[in-house]
């Protein structure tokens, strides 16, 4: 019996996820990323403007313009003493921006609404092909992260 190409791609891609998952488990570095890696980039992220499509990365990564990320910097720090966000919350967070900043409460409603039956959550919006959508919308209308 011979082993077809496609069957041993499959057990590659599937042997390379699990021991990235692995290492991903023993260290501390990216707590913040609760996403599945991928090989593919996500379909509404193609038709998205690099603006957008860099937000999102930067949204699930932790690491980007907001201010509990700029606060470590030692580069930014003059500029960003603080992880506190605008509206007056003990830090500013990819969670808090897309959750929970009374800032974005209007946009928020139409993310929510976007989204539906799913709850409004980080994981849905970040790592659903529906909430990344959504995201992509919210961006452009709350230029948040910017």
């Amino acid at each position: 019996t011979t082993t077809s190409l496609a069957w041993l791609r499959r057990q590659v891609k599937a042997a390379r996820l699990e021991n990235w998952l692995l290492r991903w488990k023993s260290t501390n570095n990216g707590a913040s990323y609760h996403g599945t890696p991928r090989l593919k980039i996500d379909e509404p992220l193609k038709l998205s403007r690099r603006f957008e499509s860099a937000t999102v990365v930067q949204l699930r990564t932790g690491h980007g313009y907001f201010n509990s990320y700029l606060a470590t910097k030692s580069s930014a720090r003059k500029q960003i003493p603080s992880q506190r966000c605008q509206c007056r919350a003990s830090r500013q967070t990819p969670d808090h921006l897309l959750v929970f900043c009374v800032r974005h409460r209007e946009a928020r409603k139409q993310l929510r609404k976007a989204i539906q039956p799913l709850r409004l959550s980080i994981e849905n919006v970040l790592h659903s092909t529906k909430g990344v959508t959504a995201l992509l919308e919210f961006i452009k209308n709350t230029s948040v992260a910017k």
